[in-house]
């Protein structure tokens, strides 16, 4: 899959994939991770599982993972030029990159085993230091409880073979929690009605999220 930057501020299109994008769509809430779908190119659609920085809430510090990448995507941006790292639990180290001072993520050779480390981690910490301040490192903190089936309900949603990461075949697809504050999940439907994803307006891949 060819990986396409989101401009946190860019409403119309992505910095190189040349398409637009519009509402995104909730497909439940699992601990403080978003499962989401939003439309792609010529009708189709695309998945990711998004979180908010938990030491930083009210700065829409977002991290979005899709099927093969993870994205950093604050909504001031990220230093230009900047370096930085993702650390899982305090031990599993990737450098992070910025590019155009708007996203950051790893080496494509080190995306795999970043998502690998987050379905099995704890926790998941981003420090940038910008190069004015080389000393003084910016930190966001994502805690990884529902990291996991949140991935595995977008590799249901998108059609997706998600053993890379999880090193599981399909699971039956996992039960969303609300999270106090934000979003709440709809009533259960039936089992003879399909059940309708609902729109959330809160959330956004363009840094509107939680507002």
């Amino acid at each position: 899959m060819m990986r396409c930057v989101l401009a946190a501020a860019t409403v119309a299109a992505t910095l190189s994939c040349g398409m637009a994008l519009a509402q995104e769509t909730s497909l439940g809430w699992y601990d403080t991770w978003e499962a989401t779908t939003f439309p792609w190119s010529e009708g189709s659609m695309n998945c990711s599982v998004d979180s908010s920085a938990e030491n930083r809430p009210q700065e829409g510090a977002w991290v979005f993972v899709f099927p093969g990448y993870l994205q950093f995507s604050p909504n001031g941006g990220v230093p230009q030029g900047g370096v930085g790292s993702v650390v899982v639990d305090g031990s599993t180290t990737f450098d992070m990159y910025t590019v155009d001072g708007q996203v950051g993520y790893v080496a494509d050779e080190d995306d795999i085993a970043l998502l690998q480390a987050m379905a099995n981690g704890q926790s998941m910490t981003i420090a940038i230091w910008p190069q004015n301040r080389p000393n003084a490192a910016d930190e966001y903190v994502y805690p990884l409880a529902g990291f996991r089936e949140g991935y595995l309900r977008i590799a249901q949603e998108c059609q997706f073979d998600p053993a890379d990461v999880l090193d599981a075949a399909f699971a039956p697809e996992p039960e969303p929690q609300g999270v106090p504050g934000r979003h709440t999940n709809p009533e259960p439907q039936a089992q003879d009605e399909p059940e309708t994803p609902s729109t959330t307006g809160g959330s956004s891949l363009f840094g509107n999220k939680g507002k």
